[in-house]
């Protein structure tokens, strides 16, 4: 890597912001609609390895999630260019976004909702188009089972079952989620 001037990668995100956190592990944290977007890194042959990563963390870190090159790619794609799309698009099971600690679920003072996925919306789901730029609101584990995604979601102290569904639901206005009680 350190003999090249540039280097081409096809970075997997979910273009979540960082969750700043003392209490839960969020380092298992996925996205729903992970998808690869282009990143080229950039660094003069005579830089020292210590410039070359500095300005790779700094591309990495600034530029894709919740960045400008993460809005541009998602927002402004030919996305009718089937080329581009098989380029940087992946096609993983649809099947998981989890902390890694679930025991909250079982616990008795924490309110829970069930969403299903409706089977026939899963095909039609176009990863690029999603927005994942919503507030951390509690734990959520889903379960790939058949045809369906069933997303098991915890509230977190203070808030109620009610104002947790409308804020998890207004951020992913586009997407195609129907509610199950």
């Amino acid at each position: 890597v350190f003999t090249l001037d540039t280097l081409g990668l096809a970075f997997l995100t979910h273009g979540r912001q960082p969750l700043d956190s003392q209490v839960l592990d969020l380092s298992r944290t996925v996205g729903f609609f992970s998808h690869h977007v282009p990143v080229v890194l950039s660094a003069p042959i005579e830089a020292d390895s210590l410039a070359i990563l500095r300005s790779t963390q700094r591309t990495l870190a600034t530029g894709i999630d919740g960045g400008l090159l993460l809005t541009l790619v998602r927002r402004l794609r030919h996305f009718d260019d089937a080329a581009q799309r098989q380029r940087y698009e992946i096609d993983p099971p649809f099947s998981f976004s989890y902390l890694a600690n679930t025991e909250a679920l079982n616990s008795p003072t924490m309110d829970s909702a069930v969403l299903r996925e409706q089977p026939d919306m899963l095909a039609g789901l176009d990863p690029s188009l999603q927005q994942t730029q919503m507030p951390f609101v509690g734990a959520i584990v889903a379960k790939h089972i058949g045809n369906q995604l069933q997303l098991n979601i915890v509230c977190q102290g203070g808030q109620t079952l009610f104002r947790m569904m409308e804020q998890w639901l207004g951020a992913w206005n586009d997407s195609l989620i129907a509610l199950v009680y």
